[in-house]
């Protein structure tokens, strides 16, 4: 069974779960794989369920989750055909008895005690409110309050993709590579940073050639032809939420947050397409004048940075403290000093964090920023007076984090090292 590809053992374990399913609901029938569809055969009769969307998520799902796929397939099955019931023994006819009296009284005192018992139930049992009084009408209650166990499939959704984003974050973490196929709960974000004047970038003219936004709107869709790859996935799910953050440090400094979600996440877990995320980079940070930023992913429901590909700096020392900045100090791990961090306990202060981390390697040269990332096969690019990008290449998801801790311990601002 273990050379077996993933996709056909979780295939006989789905198969296996759904029969254990119809021998509890007591279907005695035979069921196949078909490819990618179970095939349940009662007689003459066949019916199918495909079973390709469950495949794709089975890795991810908890056990729970899993029987209760288990049980729908199963429903699928059974709900396309006929069901023989089990047959029961047929009883001998009874013996014609003479009419007594209780004949005629025992239906009718039956029917009264359950009606009385009936009324009892709902009165006790009732949401408060709900059920009418015994001895005088009360005002009902909106039974919206009963509704609170309906399951909700958005929240299930939620849960599931939060599961596949932390499985993919932990072979991430031990140097995996990632494919389209790990898209699953992750969102991309964009951060660029302008030193200088406070100001608020996502009201710069220049965004609408980017992203296309309804006047108002908080979110838009890419609108930026030369992204060819982001604009061929795009569909109705597809969304750039839009927003500035507060000034940083103490010189203020502005920033603007891009998230990408939905099918624009695929293109950054593929290697032929994740290019243009770094020309959409490249062309934003010189539309906003932007002196700092990093392109990276994460889980939707997590602060922690993990898959970062691209850092910008006004020097290469900049462009080091950027990549420290955003990696090491949005780890989930301690990996940077308390007092660098600003607090002993608790999140860390951003403001004090950039300042600390931007002083220490402000005076880092070109060559020591190249052999720093170089270990990574990260790569330094730009011209002298101008700002410094370091990238990191596809493979091996976790490159860049393993280089900003590298970058933190050169600079003393790690806890190790």
């Amino acid at each position: 069974m273990s050379d077996e590809q993933p996709s056909a053992r979780f295939a006989l374990e789905i198969k296996a779960l759904v029969e254990q399913e119809l021998a509890r609901i007591s279907v005695l029938a035979t069921l196949r794989l078909d490819g990618e569809s179970l095939v349940l055969r009662r007689g003459s009769h066949e019916s199918r369920a495909d079973i390709r969307g469950t495949l794709a998520q089975w890795d991810s799902l908890p056990d729970d989750l899993r029987e209760r796929r288990a049980r729908q397939i199963a429903a699928l099955l059974v709900g396309e055909g006929p069901v023989a019931a089990p047959q029961q023994p047929i009883a001998p006819p009874r013996q014609p008895r003479g009419l007594r009296w209780f004949s005629v009284f025992a239906p009718i005192s039956i029917a009264g005690i359950t009606a009385a018992a009936i009324a009892l139930a709902y009165h006790f049992l009732a949401p408060r409110g709900a059920g009418p009084s015994l001895f005088a009408s009360t005002p009902s209650v909106s039974s919206s309050s009963t509704l609170g166990s309906v399951p909700d499939p958005d929240r299930e959704r939620t849960i599931l993709a939060g599961t596949a984003c932390e499985q993919t974050r932990t072979r991430v973490a031990r140097g995996a590579n990632v494919g389209p196929a790990d898209s699953e709960g992750w969102v991309v974000e964009l951060v660029l940073l302008r030193r200088g004047a406070p100001a608020d970038l996502s009201l710069t003219p220049g965004l609408s050639k980017f992203i296309s936004r309804v006047p108002g709107a908080k979110s838009g869709t890419l609108s930026w032809a030369p992204a060819s790859h982001l604009r061929a996935v795009q569909r109705f799910d597809a969304e750039v939420a839009v927003s500035p953050s507060a000034p940083l440090g103490s010189g203020q400094v502005s920033g603007l947050s891009l998230v990408f979600s939905g099918p624009y996440v695929v293109p950054y877990f593929s290697e032929e397409q994740r290019g243009d995320y770094f020309m959409l980079a490249d062309a934003l940070a010189e539309e906003l004048s932007a002196t700092d930023g990093a392109l990276f992913a994460h889980c939707a429901n997590s602060e922690s940075h993990h898959i970062g590909s691209w850092f910008l700096g006004s020097t290469p020392g900049r462009a080091v403290s950027s990549l420290v900045y955003f990696m090491a100090s949005y780890s989930n791990l301690p990996v940077l000093k308390p007092n660098v961090l600003g607090a002993l306990a608790g999140p860390p202060q951003r403001g004090h964090t950039f300042d600390a981390i931007s002083d220490a390697a402000s005076s880092m040269d070109r060559s020591a920023a190249a052999t720093l990332i170089g270990r990574e096969l990260g790569m330094i690019s730009g011209r002298p007076e101008h700002a410094t990008r370091l990238t990191f290449p596809f493979r091996d998801a976790n490159r860049a984090q393993r280089a900003s801790l590298d970058a933190a311990r050169a600079l003393q601002l790690a806890n190790s090292g």
